[in-house]
């Protein structure tokens, strides 16, 4: 849960930010040549060429809707310096009308990603009773959008090597990471 309020406060901010754009994209607005639309993808450019307009909360939602099926994160990356990641499942580049926002902002799409949002969401859910009685001190649980995980927040109490062999047994083939945090979660709805 507090992972997805931060993914949500995150996106909410980018028009506060300046990023700049990680990828290359030719001048023609209509088209990508197959080399830059590779080198959209996975290739970063020096920051001096890269757009400074901020990414609008509108183009998030609209690449989050068109790339829905192969979503595997968004995430604001400030190395080397600030643009907005696009995470996807499996090797296809992104569409062209996907590609069109490199020219105007600062966005570079990472390919090869394990499971989508979707998927580790639903890799989860089923099981909240069983993890609860598992963990019976879990804060909450959401997913890393940045690494593509489902992330579990506990108590030192549940902080036990056979507690967590379990969990990993009941979410089996998703990748699990646990934070155990000081002191319970307050008003976390």
């Amino acid at each position: 849960m507090r992972f997805m309020m931060m993914a949500v406060l995150s996106l909410a901010g980018l028009t506060a930010c300046q990023p700049a754009q990680m990828t290359h994209a030719p001048a023609d607005e209509q088209s990508l040549s197959a080399q830059a639309a590779s080198e959209a993808i996975n290739e970063p450019m020096p920051s001096e060429t890269m757009p400074s307009e901020p990414v609008p909360p509108g183009v998030v939602g609209e690449i989050r809707h068109l790339l829905a099926e192969r979503m595997a994160g968004i995430y604001i990356e400030h190395q080397p310096v600030a643009h907005l990641v696009v995470r996807l499942k499996g090797d296809q580049p992104p569409p062209q009308l996907a590609l069109k926002w490199t020219k105007r902002y600062p966005i570079h799409y990472q390919l090869g990603a394990a499971h989508t949002v979707d998927e580790l969401n639903a890799g989860y859910e089923p099981h909240m009773a069983q993890m609860r009685a598992i963990l019976p001190t879990m804060q909450g649980v959401g997913i890393d959008e940045r690494q593509g995980r489902i992330v579990i927040d506990i108590l030192a109490e549940d902080d036990r090597d056979d507690a967590k062999a379990q969990i990993r047994a009941l979410l089996d083939g998703y990748p699990v990471a646990f934070v155990v945090q000081d002191s319970p979660t307050i008003n976390a709805q």
